[in-house]
């Protein structure tokens, strides 16, 4: 009687154990289903937002028929500053210094003058303290 109780248990345990397998599977495959049949939806930014606010006509330009736009003299600034950020935090965090991070900005905009020459026109006039 004793082994055939613990036979019986065996063999309930070993098909729950299938059954469960089976449905972590089916639960997987509906998952993975799921995921690559939906489409990517493009998110909007706030800054898509305002322009959309502004003028729908300026998202359209930028967003949807992406025309090229010259860039302004804070847009250059603001990539400056993420240059030398980055360059920045590539050194180990004893050497982030404000110091260092000065020593960085000159070599970074030689780079961006390098890259994109139309930022020089954007400062030329302005004080060095600028």
């Amino acid at each position: 009687m004793t082994v055939e109780l613990v036979s019986t248990i065996k063999s309930k345990t070993a098909e729950e154990s299938r059954t469960a397998e089976e449905s972590t599977t089916a639960e997987e495959s509906t998952t993975a289903e799921s995921e690559t049949a939906q489409p990517h939806r493009p998110s909007l930014s706030p800054s898509r937002a305002a322009d959309f606010k502004t003028c729908p006509l300026l998202y359209r330009y930028r967003s949807i028929d992406r025309l090229p736009e010259r860039p302004t003299s804070d847009q250059a600034r603001g990539t400056l500053v993420h240059a030398v950020l980055e360059k920045l935090f590539d050194l180990p965090p004893e050497q982030r210094t404000p110091a260092q991070a000065a020593e960085l900005v000159a070599p970074q905009w030689t780079r961006l003058a390098e890259e994109q020459p139309e930022l020089v026109a954007l400062f030329e006039g302005e004080s060095d303290g600028a």
